[in-house]
C-alpha cells in the first residue's frame, strides 16, 4: 500500500475516534441535563440555568448532524475517486467523488484521451478503405490495387495509374507474384516492369531495379525491340512491345493517414463499370455444373445481368441448348452440361455513365468409355504420353483418327482445356513451301493462333505444338511431347 493510501486510512480512523467521542460526549450531557431538570423541577428554581442547558444541546447536536454529513459526502475509498490520485485528495471538500471536477476523460487523463483520439481515427480511416475497396480497389498486404477492364499501351495505362495517384504495379516478393497473378487470371497484364531506359537492365517503375523474376520459359528474348513487361497466371513475364495494347494493373501503398482523402477524390467523379472479377471460360461434362462469378465496380455501383448465347437470363429456368440455369443471383450464376456443345456466357454491368462487359465460353462434353471425349461432332483423345510429331501421328492413324485439326477458336479453346495447358503436338507442319504451314488433312493454314514471336524457324522447327492457352509454338519434330487425336 502506498504512504497515501496509509495516510487516508490513518485519517479517516482519526475521523471515526473523533465521531465517538462526540457522540459519547452528547451522551453524558444529556443524562447530566436529566438529572438537573428534575432537581431544579423539584426545587422549583434555576428555570435559567435549564434554559441555557438546553441551548448548549441544540448547538452540540447540530455539530453531530454536520461532522456526519462531511464524513459520508467523500467515501475515501470509493474505486472512482482513487486515494493515490493527487487530485483528489481525501479529505479535500472541495472533490465530492461523483462530481464532475473529476472526470475519467478529462485533461487529468492525456494517456486515455489520447487512445480514445487514435482510435477514433483508426476507425474513420478503416472506415475509407472499406469505400475504396467498394469502389473497385482490391487491398493486400498494406497495399491497394486497382485491375482495368479496358485495354491500353504500356504508357497509357501508367498514366492512368498516375492519375489514381498510384503507378503500375511493382512485384516485390514471390507472394506478391503469386496475388499478381491470381488477379490476372488468363488475361495479359501490364506491369510496372521495363528495360526502355537501357537495354537489358530491367527497372520498375519506382526506379528500382529488378532483383527477383519470374519470366516465362525463353523470355525475355527483347525480339523486335520489345521492352515493356506483361504477365498473368503462374511464373509467366514476357516482354512485349510497348504499343501492345493490354489490361494493366495499379498499385498503391496503403498509408492510413490519407484515406479519407484520397475517397474524396474517388468520389468526385463518375465512372463507368468496370469488370475486375472476370468469369472465365469453363469446361464440364454432361449432367455436372459450373459457377461463374462477375463483380464490377464504377460510379455508381452497376447492376449485373447475365446473358447466355446472347438471351438475357431474367429468372431460373431451363434452356434447351447445351446448359440449363440452375441458379442466378446477381454477380453469380450456375449452369449444368444438358448436352455437347459451346456456349457463350456474357456478363454485362451497367450503370447511368455506361456499360460494361465480358464474355467466357462453356465446353460441354460427353465422355466415352473408351477415353475418347465427345464435342461438336468430333471426337478427341488427350495422351498421356509422349512421342515425336511422326510417331504420334502413326498412334492417331491406328486408331482411324488423325492429329488435331483446329478449325475455330472455340475448337482450339477446348482443346487445349482439356490438355490442362501443357505442351501437346497437333497436326500442322511445314509445308514443301518456305513459310507455308499445312495441316495433316492437306488444308492450308488460314487461320492462326502463334504465339508472340513464333513461328521463327529456329534450328529446323517444321511441326506445331500447342503451349498452355498461349497458342501456338513451332518445334523441332523429333522433340518428345504429348498428342492429340481427332475423329470426326
Amino acid at each position: 500500500m502506498s504512504d497515501q493510501s496509509v495516510f487516508a486510512a490513518q485519517d479517516a480512523s482519526g475521523v471515526n475516534a473523533q465521531l465517538e467521542k462526540l457522540q459519547s460526549s452528547v451522551s453524558v450531557n444529556g443524562d447530566s441535563l436529566d438529572r438537573m431538570v428534575r432537581r431544579d423541577e423539584e426545587s422549583n428554581h434555576g428555570t435559567t440555568y435549564v434554559s441555557l442547558t438546553v441551548g448548549l444541546l441544540c448547538i452540540l447536536q447540530a455539530t453531530l448532524n454536520i461532522c456526519l454529513r462531511l464524513y459520508s459526502s467523500c467515501p475515501v475509498l470509493d474505486s472512482s475517486c482513487p486515494v493515490h490520485n493527487s487530485s483528489c485528495p481525501v479529505l479535500d471538500s472541495s472533490c465530492p467523488v461523483l462530481d464532475s471536477s473529476c472526470p475519467v476523460h478529462n485533461s487529468s487523463c492525456p494517456v486515455l484521451d489520447s487512445v480514445t483520439v487514435r482510435t477514433e481515427e483508426r476507425q474513420r480511416e478503416m472506415d475509407a478503405l472499406g469505400d475504396l475497396t467498394r469502389l473497385g480497389w482490391l487491398y493486400y498486404n498494406h497495399r491497394l490495387y486497382y485491375i482495368s477492364t479496358t485495354e491500353k499501351n504500356w504508357t497509357a495505362s501508367r498514366d492512368d495509374c498516375l492519375e489514381r495517384d498510384a503507378d503500375l504495379v511493382v512485384i516485390n516478393s514471390r507472394e506478391e507474384q503469386e496475388f499478381v497473378s491470381r488477379l490476372a487470371g488468363y488475361h495479359w497484364f501490364w506491369i510496372g516492369l521495363s528495360d526502355r531506359d537501357t537495354e537489358g537492365t530491367w527497372k520498375w517503375v519506382d526506379g528500382t531495379n529488378m532483383t527477383s523474376s519470374f519470366w516465362r520459359r525463353g523470355q525475355p528474348d527483347d525480339y523486335g525491340g520489345q521492352d515493356c513487361v506483361v504477365t498473368l497466371l503462374g511464373d509467366n513475364w514476357r516482354d512485349v512491345s510497348c504499343a501492345d495494347q493490354y489490361h494493366w494493373m495499379c498499385e498503391k501503398v496503403l498509408v492510413l493517414d490519407h484515406l479519407e482523402a484520397e475517397l474524396n477524390k474517388e468520389v468526385m467523379r463518375e465512372e463507368a463499370p468496370q469488370i475486375y472479377d472476370l468469369p472465365s471460360s469453363k469446361m464440364l461434362s454432361v449432367g455436372n455444373t459450373a459457377s461463374f462469378s462477375c463483380r464490377a465496380w464504377g460510379r455508381p455501383q452497376p447492376t449485373i445481368q447475365w446473358l447466355l448465347d446472347g438471351r438475357l437470363l431474367e429468372t431460373n429456368g431451363t434452356d434447351n441448348r447445351s446448359a440449363s440455369v440452375v441458379r442466378m443471383d446477381g454477380e453469380n450464376l450456375v449452369l449444368r452440361g444438358v448436352r455437347s456443345g459451346v456456349e457463350t456466357v456474357l456478363c454485362m454491368a451497367t450503370n447511368s455513365a455506361g456499360t460494361a462487359n465480358h464474355t467466357a465460353w462453356l465446353f460441354v462434353y460427353e465422355v466415352r468409355p473408351d477415353g475418347w471425349r465427345y464435342y461438336d461432332h468430333s471426337l478427341y483423345y488427350i495422351s498421356t504420353t509422349e512421342k515425336n510429331w511422326t510417331a504420334s501421328r502413326d498412334y492417331c492413324l491406328e486408331r482411324d483418327a488423325d492429329l488435331v485439326v483446329f478449325n475455330s477458336r472455340e475448337e482450339e479453346e477446348f482443346v487445349m482445356r482439356q490438355t490442362y495447358y501443357q505442351w501437346f503436338w497437333i497436326g500442322l507442319s511445314a509445308g514443301d513451301t518456305e513459310g507455308t504451314w499445312k495441316w495433316v488433312d492437306g488444308t492450308i493454314m488460314t487461320s492462326s493462333f502463334w504465339i508472340s514471336g513464333q513461328p521463327n524457324k529456329y534450328g529446323g522447327e517444321d511441326c506445331v505444338a500447342t503451349w498452355k492457352e498461349f497458342g501456338w509454338d513451332d518445334d523441332r519434330c523429333a522433340a518428345l511431347f504429348p498428342w492429340i487425336c481427332e475423329k470426326v
